[in-house]
């Protein structure tokens, strides 16, 4: 049951630690791979759950302090106490059949094995996306597990005023069988799952699609720092308008068609049919200031404008002052197979 509860709440705080890393994670994808491929997702958020699972587990269920011992053991440093333990409390005897079950289902049992299944996966996750070597993953495999342990023998970082459970050397050592069986469980799973190298092909192939979270990403990224270089030079341009010129006329006439979110995510604006012309930038980005930025304020007026916008986007696929401008958004993305 404390297993199950431990689960449950993992599951239930993934959520708040997903939107946390979600706006870092789009960034870095666009950023590296030039797009977001489902299944690097799926393998990300996954092994944050992992981790976030067998965190809880770890952790879990939190004692009332007036519940701890403040006189009980906190450490255990004397390796495979597991087995003695076994053999001194389980009842096991091996001239006896009907001890077996009773024993192998007694916690001696089940909390080693339990200690080495928590780690499997890590082992997997650290050779198949990670590419972690045999020797790197009994490395992190053991640190993981030195970090919990740690995390157990300080009382939760020193929240609580003693340990309330056992720094044990076993479970440091299971914890790295469990490490290396998952890294050698990657075998089972070759033939279905796809290279890194082919993850990252398949994001290349996607990279040049200008997609709507594309879209939204470089225009939320570029407000921001927009804003941030709007404040931090308001002593010398007291009207948004001489910032929003510099930002977004004058950085992409010199850059010749990216703005400073634009160079990270690697995205230009261009022509259409031809080589992008200064006046091209300027129809453009001008529309765009007066859409965004000033007939938002109006209310009535910069609703209408504001949500034509968009509407004119799904039926042309461009946004007006793309039409008026003749220009369009362009990956610039150079592919890597390399990985």
């Amino acid at each position: 049951m404390d297993y199950l509860t431990s689960i449950v709440s993992a599951v239930i705080m993934f959520p708040i630690i997903a939107f946390l890393i979600t706006i870092p994670f789009i960034l870095y994808n666009y950023h590296k791979y030039g797009a977001i491929y489902y299944f690097r997702v799926l393998i990300i958020y996954s092994f944050i759950l992992y981790l976030l699972v067998s965190y809880f587990l770890v952790i879990m269920p939190l004692p009332n302090i007036s519940e701890i011992n403040m006189q009980a053991e906190s450490y255990q440093l004397i390796p495979f106490t597991f087995i003695i333990d076994f053999i001194r409390e389980s009842g096991f005897d091996i001239s006896k059949t009907n001890t077996y079950l009773n024993a192998i289902t007694s916690s001696y049992v089940y909390v080693p094995l339990f200690n080495i299944i928590m780690f499997i996966p890590f082992g997997l996750y650290l050779r198949y996306y990670f590419n972690c070597s045999f020797k790197q993953t009994i490395l992190f495999s053991f640190l993981l597990s030195l970090f919990y342990e740690l995390t157990q023998l300080t009382g939760l970082y020193y929240i609580y005023p003693h340990s309330y459970r056992l720094f044990d050397v076993d479970d440091l050592m299971l914890n790295t069988v469990g490490g290396i069986i998952g890294f050698y469980s990657l075998n089972l799973f070759k033939k279905i799952l796809p290279t890194k190298k082919e993850i990252t092909e398949n994001s290349n192939k996607i990279s040049f699609k200008i997609s709507i979270l594309k879209r939204m990403t470089l225009f939320f990224l570029d407000l921001f720092i927009w804003a941030v270089f709007y404040f931090a030079t308001s002593f010398l341009f007291n009207l948004p308008i001489f910032s929003l010129i510099i930002y977004y006329l004058f950085i992409p006439f010199l850059t010749k068609g990216k703005t400073i979110a634009g160079l990270f995510m690697h995205i230009t604006i261009t022509g259409k049919k031809e080589n992008l012309k200064l006046k091209q930038i300027i129809i453009r980005n001008i529309l765009f200031i007066i859409i965004y930025f000033y007939l938002f304020y109006f209310n009535l007026l910069g609703f209408i404008v504001f949500n034509f916008n968009y509407i004119y986007f799904i039926i042309k696929g461009e946004f007006i002052y793309e039409t008026f401008s003749n220009t369009k958004l362009q990956s610039t993305f150079i592919f890597k197979t390399n990985e």
